[in-house]
């Protein structure tokens, strides 16, 4: 008889007691931030239209007296980011939790979102994602009296996921039309279900690439090289000679896989290398002219309107956040245990063996299929995190193998070499599976690990491969 608990209430209360794990957070959100979105293309919207927030989709009505209006002006931009999981990757290319969601739930939202949700990862691989965009200047809401806002401080940051929207205060306010005001005033349930949660304040297109670089076999010294070139390239839209001399060392040597999309533009049929990638960021400047496409919106909450009936705002949806971070998380590592079962080059021996690892896969694949299901639900009712708050994801990432073999481990010419062995292993799984990740969740999310907890894992590590080897 099978005495693995099924996901529940008690199976992740189990998993975080292992190691304090660090609490989920969500962004913090003013009434004046509105939400960078992905353009809906598969469902598009027109400007100030409603959106809801919990269903990311939008209910195809307008409840604001506005005017649209547009000023002449083109911004250009490129980063690379290096993409350690599908969660690294969804936020180098600026995908929405709107986003998210719906490839989540299997449905496509944006070719963004779902170039984010299939990317081929491999966890021996180093994989950097570019962002190139050229947008024109934005279609937005303005007041119907009063100054137009300054378009200009509608465009998202690189890596933002809000904008500041009090441009739209200055001399003259969208206002909700009448009979919807008094609705919400009476019943902000039934107005959220006539006007979502808030409206599309702003429009932008042009033309944009997501690509995705994938190096394998990568040298030591080259791996901090890449993660260097990475955080300054971009600059002048195009990448720095120390990331060119590396995308060219490994192109020339077969080690490098090239992804990319082109959003905008004519349709023409690229090759799948270096050349074709630099040529369609390059013209993208002439293509969004030419051939602009919606690829973003800026949604502004109702109840930062100054007529808002209600002094308190519309709750903002973090639950949503919290499911879709821990979604792309249980992704990434499904994906990389699958490559440990089926494919060489894993130390499969000692405290994770084969079947362990087959058992870490199936209480992963309950978690995701769990956090699926709450997602359907979410967009038909309340959502509600509850433990999922609590969760983490590090307790499945100390039970990974160590990738690579025994030569990979830098064994001292001592006599006491063999017993080095726990530590040794230890000290590799840690680093590659929870130190290189809470670098870059506590560089870009702000969710940084104690140290101790760090030293926790890679004691229990430790401890178990002693046991395991007779030590």
């Amino acid at each position: 008889m099978d005495m693995r608990p099924t996901i529940s209430r008690l199976s992740l209360i189990s998993l975080l007691a292992l190691v304090p794990s660090t609490q989920l957070t969500a962004q913090p959100v003013g009434s004046l931030q509105g939400a960078v979105i992905e353009f809906p293309n598969l469902d598009p919207v027109e400007l100030g239209w409603g959106w809801d927030e919990r269903r990311a989709g939008s209910p195809r009505q307008t409840c604001i007296e506005f005017r649209s209006a547009q000023e002449d002006y083109i911004d250009k931009r490129m980063s690379l980011q290096m993409a350690n999981d599908h969660e690294s990757l969804a936020r180098a290319l600026n995908v929405s939790v709107a986003g998210k969601m719906k490839s989540m739930a299997g449905t496509k939202f944006s070719a963004s979102a779902s170039f984010a949700h299939n990317a081929s990862l491999t966890s021996t691989g180093e994989h950097v994602a570019m962002l190139a965009e050229v947008m024109t200047a934005p279609q937005f809401v303005a007041p119907l009296d009063g100054p137009d806002p300054k378009a200009s401080a509608l465009s998202p940051s690189p890596d933002g996921t809000r904008v500041d929207m009090r441009s739209f205060y200055r001399g003259g306010a969208v206002r909700l039309k009448e009979d919807l005001r008094k609705l919400a005033a009476s019943s902000p349930a039934d107005f959220v279900k006539a006007c979502g949660t808030g409206f599309v304040a702003v429009i932008h297109r042009g033309a944009r690439v997501n690509g995705l670089m994938s190096f394998r076999e990568v040298e030591a010294k080259d791996r901090q090289q890449l993660k260097v070139s990475a955080q300054g390239s971009g600059a002048g839209f195009s990448m720095n000679a120390s990331m060119n001399s590396l995308v060219e060392k490994y192109s020339k040597n077969g080690k490098l896989d090239i992804k990319f999309e082109q959003l905008g533009g004519s349709a023409k049929d690229f090759p799948m290398d270096k050349t074709a990638l630099l040529t369609a960021v390059s013209g993208l400047p002439t293509e969004a002219v030419a051939h602009p496409r919606p690829f973003l919106m800026v949604v502004q909450s109702y109840s930062s309107l100054p007529d808002w009936p209600d002094k308190s705002v519309l709750p903002e949806l973090t639950d949503e956040e919290v499911l879709t971070r821990a979604y792309f998380r249980l992704i990434t590592l499904m994906g990389f245990a699958n490559e440990a079962l089926h494919n060489p080059g894993f130390l499969l021996k000692f405290d994770t063996s084969r079947s362990e690892v087959v058992k870490l896969y199936d209480r992963m694949l309950s978690d995701r299929n769990t956090l699926r299901g709450l997602v359907l639900a979410c967009q038909q009712a309340q959502c509600d995190a509850g433990i999922w708050r609590e969760w983490s994801d590090m307790p499945y990432r100390a039970g990974m193998p160590m990738p690579g073999g025994f030569d990979a481990l830098p064994f001292p010419t001592t006599a006491d070499a063999l017993d080095r062995i726990p530590a040794l292993v230890a000290d590799r799984r840690v680093s590659r599976w929870i130190v290189d990740t809470n670098q870059w969740r506590c560089q870009y999310e702000s969710e940084c690990m104690k140290q101790g907890d760090i030293e926790g894992y890679r004691e229990q590590i430790r401890q178990r491969v002693a046991v395991s080897v007779g030590l």
